[in-house]
């Protein structure tokens, strides 16, 4: 426990946060662990993973951030939304190390497997209530996919592969979207939070694509570290793929989902538009710090980080390490005055319980930035 305390002190978001609170976090995030290391594996498998250091840090992130909240979110809540941060680095994991090589050259099926995941008709909810929590829901709907009849074959191996990530990110979608708490939300925030998971899922199949092009060209360049020809500009892809890849927007329609109590959480045209204008700042501002911290591992892995593209390129030659990471960190601090600009205008008007959770969503995602700066808690294949 000495070490992450020590880690947390070192946080800016806790430059002005008494020592006893940032404790008695700890102290509460430690009563979450016993029963999140349960339902560890209940979704994505984790063969051929490091350890998942992460995480530890996760019931943290959500403790503290309710503690300087005055306590004011219950534990079923803090404890969904412990499920779905590690929910999202296990995606990440997954998509990258089983779902990339098991369909390299067919990632066009991919995107289709997840196209027919949203667009299938949605089931009846037996009148859920909304007030269980997601660990208590195992499957929701049996996978149709377990019922393919694979004959054996010479593809019989790639067929059966196939099937099982086809089973296992149905499992994760409708773990999800049949939540008793999104079951029972407005249908503009149920909506919203379909076209957000759906975004999430897509985008990983286009940072697949990406990496493969990067690592490609890698190979012909003798490992110049440049990403050669981007389908977009830097700009573009902070905004939209890396955006919808962190997990940032559909986390946030999720946890509106369960706070909304069958109303638009966010009820005004204003604030839905300043609050997703708020997300994505803090999406892209979430990117940037993650893709500073991991810039190592990143190249080790093959993975398109901030840092590959030309835009950071200012001179002829590659340059140091050091002076890329301040350009990254440059723009991270717009992201931020951007981002402050956004919740301050949407204090103006919205009511304090919208205000409430948004401070806590910021300073959540802000937290693993800021920790990504410090040490990098992503688990690599082995």
């Amino acid at each position: 426990m000495a070490k992450f305390k020590a880690l947390y002190a070192k946080l800016p978001l806790f430059a002005e946060v008494p020592q006893w609170l940032i404790e008695a976090a700890l102290i509460k995030s430690y009563m979450f662990l016993p029963r999140l290391k349960q339902i560890r594996l209940q979704i994505f498998p984790r063969k051929d993973m490091e350890e998942d250091k992460y995480f530890e840090y996760i019931p943290f992130t959500w403790t503290a951030t309710n503690l300087m909240q005055n306590g004011h979110y219950r534990a079923n809540f803090l404890f969904d939304m412990m499920q779905i941060s590690f929910l999202n680095y296990q995606a990440d994991e997954y998509m990258e190390s089983v779902v990339g090589p098991c369909f390299t050259g067919r990632l066009t099926e991919v995107r289709e497997l997840i196209d027919a995941l949203f667009d299938k008709p949605t089931p009846q909810t037996n009148g859920c209530n909304g007030k269980e929590s997601l660990a208590t829901i195992p499957t929701f709907i049996e996978p149709t996919f377990s019922k393919l009849d694979v004959n054996p074959g010479p593809n019989h191996d790639a067929v059966l592969q196939s099937t099982q990530v086809r089973q296992t990110l149905e499992r994760f979608v409708n773990h999800i979207l049949y939540h008793p708490g999104v079951q029972n939300a407005s249908e503009y925030d149920k909506r919203r939070l379909r076209q957000e998971l759906r975004l999430f899922l897509q985008a990983h199949v286009d940072q697949i694509e990406d990496n493969d092009l990067l690592s490609s060209q890698l190979a012909q360049q003798n490992g110049t570290a440049t990403y050669q020809n981007p389908k977009t500009t830097y700009f573009e892809w902070i905004r939209i793929t890396s955006s919808n890849h962190t997990s940032c927007p559909y986390s946030f329609a999720f946890a509106m989902c369960l706070l909304g109590d069958g109303k638009d959480f966010l009820s005004t045209a204003a604030e839905k538009y300043i609050g997703e204008a708020a997300c994505r700042h803090l999406a892209a501002l979430c990117r940037m710090y993650n893709d500073y911290g991991s810039l190592r591992r990143d190249r080790l892995e093959g993975n398109l980080n901030s840092l590959h593209f030309p835009e950071f390129q200012e001179a002829p030659s590659l340059e140091d390490d050091e002076v890329l990471k301040r350009r990254l960190f440059q723009l991270a601090s717009y992201e931020r005055k951007s981002l402050d600009l956004a919740v301050g205008e949407l204090g103006l008007i919205s009511h304090e319980r919208v205000m409430r959770f948004i401070r806590m969503f910021v300073d959540v995602t802000d937290m693993y930035g800021q920790i990504y700066i410090e040490k990098d808690i992503a688990s690599r294949m082995k």
